[in-house]
């Protein structure tokens, strides 16, 4: 990549072509005789003509004279502006003359003309003799050569100055060309390079992301892949690409829906699928999103795509789905081999091995516990892993433990080896060749006495995992495939980690075993507790029981040693007993809760609370009934009088019910009774102004007029009226209540029925509340209605929707910009009816605020409102959290 050509690191040498320019000079010295020269802001003459033998034999040899002359170049030329000259006698006492050489503002050297006199002054000699004699030059060489110094006339100085700063002017503009045409190679070659660059990063990141992309051309039939996408489908780059030739390389049984999902993308649907390609007889997945462009009159015009090799994410995915699968069974509970059988069929169906089974220690050997798949045979002959002498009898070692034999032995026994391939740190073997070991040499074969039974029978790919309980090895997970290359380290680990959580699922059923066994013998503790203890044997008669038992019963514990538990039951509770202990011995359940009655020796009936459960002996079978009994009869006296207290309520709220309906009975026949006058009022004064009109003068229809409105108003108070009736007596449904959309909903219905809305109304993120959504509603309704019309007249009228927490209460709130009013009134603002306006003013009635009143009230809440005359108004209101809603508030007034 070239260097960046800036102004600010060339110099003037570098931008000009010295050799063409001093040519040019020389020619332009024959003609007009006038030295020249150009000069860099160092004081380097990079181009010269008609230099005088005073210059070049004396001034510029001394050191003092030539720092004269480069002081002279460079100081007295300073400051010149770019299109100018400047005429100075030099140090020497010479005159020179100077024009800038400006490129891109730079000012990068001078055109000099110089070391003549004027010929129309007088040359003072004797200041050349005192220079000679200062500077040690020979007085008659140096006289001579002045005696050469040109003599212009002050004319041809001027004609040569135009014809300098042309030259000057050209130089730059020429210089600058030749700079930008520099710097746009430069960019070129960086761009180029750059792009190459990105197209390398391109490809190589596509390589680490296994992403590949595609381009296509429809106009030019072509379609382009990138170096990933070939790699992907496993295509030689450069073959020449088909639609047919993609399809080929997808799975049969993929085909057809790829196919119908293109055919949908170039109609417009997006394009975003998986599915699986064949490449050298394996199989991969892939995921494939296009974005296609179309022409106006919609056929296609090409369209971009990539394709991803998700293979192996897919497979992490099966793998984890495996995982959580089986710990989701191993962690349900339940009968330990149910379990694992389960688990097993659950891996031999996700993974396609052919058998799997699952080794568990028994005494000293380590049978098949349970398995999925191997051959009746196969078991028969691998179940018993313990190694056997010559005459039959279990090989131990000098430890006195069994010796285990082939791999299997290896495993369980915790001494592989994981220097060799074939086994992991984790104590774990697997092969996916397992014909290979056949190869292996006694003194090679790390196994003791290898059976090769899985080997004989096929299977290729073999793996064996420690089922560990701590840190005891206490069985193993094997997976035998016949096919071979079925693992890879990361399947081990995956297959590691569940055989691990499987010594985790035994570990916690023995920790159930154990609780189960420190639970009976909590219970035998409370012989002596205060709450009843009773021991029975499986026929039912009383072993023992503790004093409090005796208490309860009214039994002494002799007395009850002659009695079966039978005895004691009431008996319209003897059967719901006697199935759930049937089902207890039957092993259906492991004990039960009962509440029933015992009859006392006295006869009378006492509620009880039982806790009963089944010993067993070791063998499983019935050993005792054990039974916790609580008196409960004063809880069940309790429970009696709230049931009455209930029925008592409901009844209450029957009655309360139907005098409702008689209250909204007699409001309708008040609202059909007032409103049948009022339509006569309308209709005679209808009448009235329609045949006499035009003989009533204006006082007359004036007063008509009045007439109709204060029927109108008759019949919105009687509506209101109502409205405020039902607001109390509806029945109330709490519920969780998503507060932003309620209140979305109430401000879309209003500009849908208010077309000529002008308020601009805010809402911000609401907190949920609870409450009934209906009233709510109705709530959030009649406030917003109020906001708009008081807020109407307003320049700009705004209304906020909000919530605030104070004094860790939830209160939302509607604020306005509208007219307000006098705290003072506050307390009027609630009432019905009450009104701060005057219907001039604002139109309403005085019952929605009371509404919204008593609606909050119905939630136990309090509503508010704040304001000043002119500042607007804001209303308030909070809801305190119910749990439960009595009966009686679904009919309150």
């Amino acid at each position: 990549m070239r260097t960046q050509i800036t102004l600010d690191n060339l110099s003037l040498s570098d931008l000009i072509d010295t050799q063409a320019i001093q040519f040019m000079m020389n020619d332009f010295y024959r003609v007009a005789t006038v030295p020249m020269s150009i000069i860099d802001l160092k004081g380097e003459v990079l181009v010269g003509v008609g230099w005088q033998d005073i210059c070049a034999t004396f001034h510029r040899v001394h050191p003092e004279t030539r720092r004269h002359c480069m002081e002279s170049d460079l100081h007295l030329s300073a400051g010149i502006p770019a299109g100018e000259f400047r005429l100075y006698k030099c140090l020497n006492n010479m005159w020179d003359i100077a024009t800038p050489i400006f490129v891109g503002g730079h000012h990068m050297g001078n055109v000099f003309s110089g070391q003549f006199f004027f010929d129309d002054e007088t040359i003072d000699y004797d200041i050349f003799r005192s220079q000679a004699h200062k500077y040690g030059f020979d007085e008659k060489g140096y006289l001579d050569a002045l005696e050469g110094v040109p003599r212009l006339s002050r004319r041809k100085v001027d004609s040569g100055m135009s014809f300098f700063m042309r030259i000057a002017e050209m130089i730059a503009s020429m210089s600058y060309t030749n700079v930008k045409l520099s710097q746009s190679l430069a960019e070129r070659d960086a761009l180029t390079v750059s792009l190459q660059e990105n197209r390398e990063d391109l490809n190589r990141a596509q390589a680490v992301a296994h992403m590949g992309s595609w381009r296509l051309d429809f106009r030019r039939d072509e379609l382009t892949w990138s170096d990933e996408t070939y790699m992907i489908f496993g295509v030689p780059m450069g073959t020449p690409l088909t639609y047919e030739s993609f399809l080929s390389a997808i799975h049969p049984e993929d085909r057809e829906y790829v196919d119908k999902e293109w055919s949908a993308a170039l109609r417009g649907v997006p394009y975003d699928i998986e599915h699986r390609i064949i490449v050298d007889d394996a199989t991969k997945w892939v995921h494939e999103k296009a974005e296609l462009e179309f022409n106006e009159d919609g056929s296609l015009k090409g369209g971009f795509g990539t394709v991803q090799d998700i293979t192996e994410k897919k497979a992490a995915e099966a793998n984890q789905t495996l995982l959580t699968n089986a710990l989701r069974v191993l962690n349900r509970g339940g009968d330990l081999q149910s379990l694992v059988s389960e688990t097993l069929r659950l891996i031999r169906e996700a993974t396609g091995f052919d058998a799997v089974g699952m080794r568990l220690r028994q005494n000293e050997d380590c049978p098949y516990f349970a398995q999925d798949g191997f051959s009746e045979e196969f078991l028969k002959e691998e179940n018993f892993l313990c190694e056997k002498d010559h005459n039959g009898k279990i090989v131990r070692n000098a430890q006195g433990r069994v010796v285990l034999e082939c791999t299997c032995g290896l495993v369980l026994s915790g001494q592989t080896d994981p220097g060799m391939s074939c086994f992991t740190k984790g104590g774990s073997f697997w092969t996916n060749g397992s014909h290979e070991l056949l190869a292996l040499p006694p003194e090679d074969d790390p196994r003791t006495n290898p059976r090769n039974r899985c080997i004989h029978a096929g299977y290729e790919s073999v793996g064996l995992f420690p089922v560990r309980s701590g840190r005891e090895i206490i069985g193993l997970l094997q997976l035998n495939g016949r096919g071979a290359g079925k693992f890879t380290p990361e399947l081990i680990a995956v297959y590691e980690n569940l055989a691990q959580n499987m010594g985790m699922a035994l570990q916690r059923t023995m920790a159930e075993e154990a609780l189960r066994e420190s639970e009976e013998k909590l219970r035998s503790a409370f012989a002596n507790a205060a709450i009843g203890f009773a021991i029975m044997k499986p026929d039912g008669r009383f072993a023992d029981a503790n004093p409090a038992f005796c208490v309860l019963t009214g039994y002494s514990l002799d007395e009850l040693q002659t009695l079966k538990s039978r005895r004691l039951i009431h008996p319209d509770d003897l059967a719901e007993n006697m199935r759930l202990v049937s089902l207890m011995f039957a092993g259906q359940i492991g004990d039960f809760v009962l509440e029933n009655r015992y009859v006392r020796k006295n006869g009378d009936a006492v509620w009880v609370r039982k806790s009963v459960s089944l010993g067993r002996d070791s063998e499983g079978a019935p050993r005792w009934i054990i039974a916790l009994v609580e008196d409960i009869t004063t809880r069940k006296q309790a429970e009696d009088d709230l049931q009455k207290a209930h029925a008592q309520l409901q009844e209450h709220a029957r009655k309360l019910e139907e005098t409702n309906k008689e209250l909204e009975g007699f409001a309708y026949t008040i609202s059909h009774d007032l409103r049948a006058p009022l339509r006569a009022m309308n209709g005679y004064a209808k009448l009235i102004s329609d045949d006499y009109g035009e003989s009533l003068g204006d006082e007359g229809k004036r007063r008509l007029d009045v007439i109709e409105k204060n029927a109108i108003m008759m019949g919105t108070l009687i509506d209101d009226l109502l409205a405020f009736s039902h607001a109390g007596r509806t029945a109330m449904s709490i519920s969780g209540i998503d507060m932003n959309g309620l209140v979305a909903d109430v401000v879309e219905t209003m500009k849908t029925s208010c077309a000529d809305l002008k308020a601009l109304i805010h809402v911000a993120d609401l907190p949920p509340a609870k409450g009934d959504i209906r009233l709510l509603r109705e709530v959030v309704s009649n406030l917003l209605e109020n906001a708009v019309k008081f807020s109407r007249k307003s320049p700009n009228p705004r209304i906020e929707i909000g919530s605030i927490k104070r004094d860790g209460e939830q209160v939302y709130f509607v604020k306005d910009n509208g007219v307000g009013f006098d705290m003072k009134y506050h307390d009027k603002l609630f009432g019905v009816f009450q009104r701060l306006v005057t219907d001039r003013e604002f139109e309403g009635t005085g019952v929605g605020l009371a509404i919204v009143h008593r609606l909050i009230k119905r939630h136990d809440g309090r509503v508010w409102a704040e304001s000043r005359p002119g500042e607007g108004a804001t209303f308030f209101f909070a809801l305190k959290e119910k749990k439960e809603l009595a009966m009686i508030s679904a009919y309150a007034i």
